[in-house]
């Protein structure tokens, strides 16, 4: 697939190419976006946690909320 590619890509105009470099470039910025997103929310996260506000959950509770739809007593 990649040799077609290159093939394809080598024979082109000019018009192929900035259709196929906006596609590429705006996928790698969303996967950009996302990362960074993810990673402030987990930093946001911690941030929580380490000042007391947040709390972690054993494997079993985590499964129990996901299953019933709420947290345990008292959270």
């Amino acid at each position: 697939m990649k040799n077609k590619l290159h093939q394809q890509i080598d024979n082109s105009d000019e018009r192929l190419l900035m259709k196929l470099f906006a596609v590429i470039n705006e996928n790698v910025n969303e996967d950009e976006n996302i990362d960074e997103a993810r990673k402030r929310v987990v930093l946001a996260e911690r941030d929580r946690y380490l000042a007391g506000i947040g709390r972690s959950y054993t494997r079993d509770e985590a499964r129990n909320m996901i299953i019933k739809g709420k947290r345990p007593d008292g959270f």
